[in-house]
């Protein structure tokens, strides 16, 4: 039958609305709920209230509406009515923002972690989506947190097996369809106005048209990838592997911001643990992304952070990708070629994975912008003053992103430079070199004044570069070396993406998710990079460039494959693989000339693309993690149809269109991205460190309280946290002894590790007061003066209750009258490490640590008898069986000692024995005050088989008896003794004015001893610190390992501590000096654009 054409026109148009239609639903559906929900079968949502969801607990006290947590491991047991897939917890209260899980498991089935959904309960409105079957007919556990004394009050909980919230996907479907609907409509009925459109769009040059595409592709996948972190209401912070961003970024983010808005720029800070340079974070201020988060942020207040790191990651994204398309405009390279190039670029895997981590990405755009300067001077014999301007900020931004960069850019300046390399130019090659050389010198002399206090930082301060093993032998060792098969494997699937070995987590491999190398640039590349290689001998090079080009193949795949380079660009220390963003402009490079000889030149190998994609299925499929197999399975499907849908269009038609090709990568590029990015833990919205960046009120009175009756130098720390516990100093202003720190002072490590108990040694970039409370005489010699805690402590006789602000108690140290501590003696560091753990803290009581013996030092046995510790272990302390307490007993697992007299009038009293155990792991010491043997009071100490060790208790107030507890039924215990120490854990001094400069780099004070002695400082020693006493230069005394001491004669002295950034006052002449020198050029380079 015939059909009119306008008829015909309608059919079609109708066909393209019903498919695009439910194509849009079926995106929208998938984007919000990560599944296909059909809107006509919504199921209905049920609730379950709080009284009702509290009757079946364990661990947790019912308290009026809420119920509080009396142990780390409480639970609720619910049995829903339906399978609960999609869960709304409404949150009404909550003391503080903790870990919670959720376990399902069927009737017959017992909870296990497989099957447990964790993530951050916060006060608000929760969200969890759990991986449940239609079928499902079991019970649920809800650990609501893994703390104790945490109080939650929730109204309840809405329930459905579809999501609540199906508005959000009506939204995005309504707003997408509006838009389809339009073009759709031109396109059909207004073709007029499409075609004047059209001739519009051609009049464009066409170099102004690919930018506006590229830009448009970007933005639109960025939507895609990025918009859902906006619609799950969660924020561009990780809380999985990627915790580094809440750990550590976030605070300095505030703190910089906090810092800006005051124009505080000192060159020290004691607000990030022990004290530290300002120097580390001038990474921050020199990356233009991350000084647009503080500006925008300093502005408008530090609530809009979060918010801003992701959108200044999303700008991040797209600049990279035009300034990719840039750096290939230097090359004879179509504009559909540079297009897919540069928006792989964008979407590399190190961008988007490093990116997480805000600064890092920022190597990819400092990387490619480099290169971009040294093609126009190589090409244009211009550009000299913009490539110093960018070194100047690469050098300021890191010390370590410079050696890397300026390394590369090095080789490959030298590389491009002998690839053009003709008969009777040399003299202007080597000028060329020399005005690359040059400009890149006087942008390191611009920078001087940063740079150097940097480079004097990395050498001098951390121990980043320290090692026993000289230069040579390590190069030595590692040119040895080679990566065995299955690290091989795991490198060559980073090629193909950044999730085949796990996502996040569940990363499976040499390294974590972030620190392995991070290759990938679309499923793709590995085609492009073998076709490239075997395309070299069939092209126009001279034999000399096609040497130069199989020479920078063979460095490329050594870098990744051998680890010799590796180290190389990591300063000499060791293989890291975070070089890999040197490689991707590179990598752009490769694939927009295989682009073209694919598709223009027809340059195509088909047994090398048989090759490329064979090995990518192979090698794709191997090493799968178990834990993440079903997403990974469905990824490598993806990929498989994609290489198909390529291959077989080339195979077929030896060509495949731009169009077509641009489709395929960017689906490859969204589904790797968009998993890299939300396949995670992500903060939410809602959660307390984003709603209130200060933390909690209570604390924040309990600290400006502090600040009202004390304006001397002292320190504070928390037993608890309100928003992290290792920079919470850094977001409420507070001088403390917590840190995250991955360049932390190299003294400072040394005393951790050497002076802080064996088994509270953390890993050396951090640490954390709340997990190791129980060392109050090395916190009493830190300056530790004031305490905040929301349950008191055990040991109760040190310390005095000040105030209470809500649930915050503050006390007040009695072993610190003030921050500083005197000594009369002095004791070797020599004989001081070959002490006991239990010897050494008898040390701090009576004697500074030093590193020579210049000084007159005495031993311990004369410092154990300055002590006069009173043995009253016969007199205070029986066996629960009444016999007495022999030097050497057997103790049975669970085993009391009974105190018979009240030792409350006492002051301090250790519970001092040396143990053998038959086992390896741990022992715990809990003690009863009155109210029996709480979990709150236990003490930990860890114990090796067959290796003795003395260990020192220090009893909680009021003890009325101890109960030991082991792995083993029975363990020998000798030398038991309980000693009463009459005087201060630290020796105090009589102090005045003891005041800490508003710059914080200055302490200054007025200290009485009535003997001659030694003045300890709890300021760590690093070079740049000078003191003066009575107004006089003195020298300074490496104390304790990482901090600062003075002598002292008897007397009233003042003292004045005074910081200045080690090789800054060089640096500055030296930058005056690149400034003058730049400025000149620059008026001389206008001179002659006037004349021309």
């Amino acid at each position: 039958m015939y059909i009119k054409k306008e008829n015909k026109k309608i059919l079609i148009f109708t066909t393209f609305v019903l498919i695009g239609t439910i194509f849009i639903y079926l995106f929208s559906s998938f984007w919000v709920a990560n599944k296909i929900i059909s809107p006509l079968n919504v199921s209905k949502v049920k609730t379950i209230y709080g009284e009702e969801l509290y009757q079946n607990r364990k661990d947790f006290n019912l308290i009026d509406d809420s119920i509080v947590s009396e142990s780390t491991d409480p639970w609720l047991i619910w049995t829903p009515n339906s399978p609960p897939t999609y869960i709304k917890i409404i949150v009404d209260k909550i003391s503080k923002d903790t870990f919670a899980q959720i376990f399902y498991a069927n009737e017959e089935e017992i909870f296990t972690e497989e099957k447990s959904i964790g993530f951050t309960l916060t006060k608000g409105v929760q969200k969890v989506q759990l991986p449940l079957k239609d079928n499902f007919n079991g019970k649920l556990r809800l650990d609501l947190t893994n703390e104790s004394d945490i109080k939650i009050s929730i109204s309840k909980i809405e329930y459905s097996t579809t999501p609540i919230e199906l508005k959000t996907i009506f939204t995005i479907f309504a707003i997408l369809e509006v838009f389809f609907l339009t073009i759709l409509f031109l396109f059909f009925f207004k073709t007029s106005t499409i075609r004047k459109g059209y001739d519009f769009w051609l009049k464009i040059d066409i170099q102004k048209r690919s930018l506006f595409l590229l830009t448009l592709l970007l933005s639109f996948s960025c939507i895609i990838i990025y918009g859902k972190i906006m619609i799950d209401k969660k924020v561009f912070i990780y809380t999985d592997i990627g915790g580094d961003t809440l750990n550590a970024y976030f605070a300095f983010y505030n703190y910089l911001t906090d810092s800006l808005r005051e124009f505080d720029f000192s060159d020290w800070t004691f607000f990030y643990g022990l004290g530290t340079s300002n120097i580390k974070f001038s990474i921050y201020m020199a990356d233009p992304f991350s000084f647009l988060v503080i500006i925008v942020s300093s502005i408008f207040g530090n609530e809009v952070i979060s918010y801003m790191l992701l959108l200044s990651h999303i700008l991040k994204i797209i600049i990279c990708g035009l300034l990719c398309y840039k750096y290939l405009g230097f090359f004879q390279i179509s504009e559909q070629a540079k297009g897919i190039a540069s928006y792989i670029f964008a979407f590399n895997g190190f961008l988007i994975l490093w990116g997480q981590h805000y600064f890092l990405g920022s190597f990819c755009f400092y990387s490619i912008l480099i290169l971009i300067c040294i093609e126009n001077i190589l090409r244009y014999e211009k550009g000299i003053l913009l490539l110093s301007f960018v070194t100047t900020f690469i050098a300021i931004f890191s010390v370590y992103c410079a050696y890397m960069i300026l390394l590369f850019s090095g080789i490959y300046a030298f590389f491009r430079l002998l690839d053009n390399l003709q008969k009777g130019k040399i003299r202007e090659t080597i000028y060329k070199a020399l005005k690359l050389v040059g400009s890149v010198m006087l942008g390191l002399s611009i920078s001087a004044i940063m740079f150097l206090p940097q480079v004097h930082n990395l050498l001098n301060v951390t121990d980043r570069l320290d090692s026993s093993v000289s230069t040579l032998e390590k190069l030595i060792f590692y040119l040895k070396q080679c990566f065995n098969k299955s690290v091989i494997v795991e490198y060559l699937k980073q090629f193909l993406s950044n999730n085949l070995n796990g996502i996040g987590n569940g990363y499976i491999g040499s390294a974590n998710y972030y620190e392995v190398p991070q290759l990938f640039f679309s499923i793709f590349f590995f085609i492009f990079f073998i076709q490239y290689f075997c395309n070299i001998y069939r092209k126009s090079y001279t034999k000399k460039q096609k040497i130069i080009r199989y020479l920078a193949i063979t460095l490329v795949v050594l870098l990744v494959f051998q680890p010799t380079l590796s180290m190389i660009l990591n300063g000499f220390a060791y293989p890291f693989g975070r070089y890999t963003f040197l490689l991707m402009p590179l990598f752009a490079l490769v694939t927009a000339i295989t682009l073209d000889d694919i598709l223009i030149k027809k340059y195509i190998n088909i047994y090398a693309l048989l090759f490329s994609v064979i090995v990518i299925v192979y090698i794709g499929n191997l090493q799968i993690p178990k834990s993440q197999e079903s997403i990974i399975e469905k990824l490598q499907i993806l990929n498989c149809l994609l290489l198909l849908i390529f291959c077989g269009s080339l195979l077929r038609q030896k060509k495949i269109s731009y169009r077509l090709l641009t489709i395929l990568v960017g689906i490859n590029l969204i589904c790797d991205s968009y998993l890299t990015t939300n396949a995670r833990g992500l903060l939410q919205q809602q959660s307390q460190i984003i709603q209130q960046p200060r933390g909690n009120k209570d604390t924040m009175d309990a600290l400006k309280y502090l600040q009202e009756i004390d304006s001397s130098f002292y320190r504070v720390e928390k037993t608890y946290y309100d928003n992290n516990a290792l920079t919470d100093s850094l977001i409420q202003g507070y001088y403390g002894i917590s840190t995250y720190n991955s360049t932390l002072n190299k003294n400072i490590i040394d005393f951790n590790n050497n002076f802080m108990k064996e088994e509270d040694n953390n890993w050396f970039a951090q640490f954390i007061f709340s997990n190791n409370p129980d060392n109050l005489t090395q916190y009493s010699l830190l300056g530790m003066k004031y305490l905040l805690t929301k349950r008191l402590p055990q040991y109760m006789q040190q310390f005095e209750i000040l105030n209470k602000f809500g649930d915050v108690y503050v006390l007040h140290n009695k072993n610190v009258d003030s921050a500083i501590a005197f000594y009369e003696h002095l004791i070797s560091r020599e004989e001081f490490d070959s002490l006991s753990y239990i010897e050494k803290l008898d040390v701090y009581s009576c004697a500074m640590v030093v590193e020579n013996e210049q000084e007159k030092v005495i031993s311990y046995s004369e410092i154990y008898k300055e002590l006069n510790y009173q043995d009253i272990t016969l007199d205070c302390a029986i066996r629960k069986d009444q016999s007495n307490i022999s030097q050497t007993m057997e103790v049975l697992d669970g085993e009391e000692i009974i105190f018979l007299s009240n030792l409350e009038a006492r002051n301090s009293i250790y519970f001092q024995f040396d143990i053998a155990c038959n086992f390896d792991g741990s022992i715990s010491i809990v003690a009863d005050n009155g109210n029996g043997y709480l979990e709150e009071n236990v003490h930990y100490e860890t114990v090796s088989q067959g290796r003795e060790k003395s260990i020192k208790y220090l009893l909680p107030e009021n003890t009325t008896s101890i109960r030991i507890n082991g792995t083993s039924t029975v363990f020998s215990i000798k030398n038991f003794k309980l000693l009463e120490l009459k005087k201060s854990l630290i020796p105090q001094i009589q102090t005045q004015e003891l005041e800490l400069d508003k710059k914080e780099d200055i302490l200054s004070g007025i200290v009485t001893t009535k003997t001659d002695g030694y003045l300890f400082l709890p300021v760590v020693y690093q070079d740049g610190w000078k003191a003066e006493l009575d107004q006089k230069p003195v020298e300074l005394i490496q104390a304790d390992a990482g901090f600062i001491g003075l002598r002292l004669s008897q007397g009233t002295h003042s003292f004045c501590l005074k910081y200045e950034m080690p090789w800054k006052k060089q640096g500055a002449i030296l930058s005056l000096f690149g400034v003058t020198i730049w400025g000149v050029l620059l008026l001389k380079e206008k001179r002659k654009r006037t004349e021309n």
